[in-house]
């Protein structure tokens, strides 16, 4: 791992996953996320996972990847950072205000997609 990506959705994810491909790196964004690892995700938010078994999945998932972008990673930034210490942290806060916008504007275009139960969707929402 070269760079961790550590900003939230809406902060430049895609742009800066765009521009590390196109530089060369094997980059890990939310879509490869999905794909390869959801099943080690579910295993790291699971409270019963010690702290020592997030590291060692994070390093099996991570180990031949340069750059990961976006979510869930952004949350576990920190750990990630702790498993692969040479790695450069990258952040970006947009304002609020633009964010939640932009969030919104996002979150419209794909509600009509979405099948989420109510309770879910009502939190995206707010």
């Amino acid at each position: 791992m070269k760079y961790i990506y550590a900003s939230y959705a809406k902060c430049g994810t895609k742009s800066y996953c765009r521009a590390f491909r196109q530089l060369g790196y094997k980059v890990y964004d939310w879509n490869e996320t999905c794909v390869y690892h959801h099943n080690q995700w579910l295993e790291i938010s699971d409270h019963n996972t010690t702290e020592q078994r997030v590291k060692e999945i994070l390093y099996n998932m991570y180990k031949d990847i340069e750059v990961t972008t976006d979510g869930p990673a952004y949350y576990y930034w920190k750990e990630i950072a702790e498993v692969f210490p040479e790695a450069k942290l990258i952040f970006y806060e947009r304002e609020i205000e633009a964010w939640n916008l932009s969030f919104k504007r996002q979150y419209d275009s794909f509600k009509k997609y979405m099948f989420l139960p109510d309770m879910i969707s009502d939190i995206l929402q707010y």
